[in-house]
């Protein structure tokens, strides 16, 4: 009887065993596809950093042309009211 007892408890860890190893594998299996999809993640991240630092440039350029022009056109108001007189 005592025979069978430890021949049913060792059949009984070996699945335990075998089922955590199964487990284990599952999660290694889905930590290695975060990993990759987190750097994927930050590889659009760092893209789209720089995309938006380009459009900032851009913008503040505009920005600044706008400005210019809008001086300019006072200067010319101002002149043209100066010969109007």
């Amino acid at each position: 009887m005592h025979n069978k007892i430890t021949l049913y408890f060792n059949v009984i860890m070996q699945s335990i065993k075998f089922f955590v190893f199964l487990c284990l594998s599952q999660l290694e299996i889905a930590k290695i596809s975060m990993e990759k999809k987190i750097a994927g993640m930050e590889e659009t991240i760092q893209a789209l950093s720089a995309q938006l630092m380009v459009y900032k440039e851009d913008f503040d350029l505009e920005r600044r042309d706008r400005e210019r022009a809008q001086g300019r056109l006072a200067e010319f108001e101002q002149q043209l009211l100066f010969y109007q007189v």
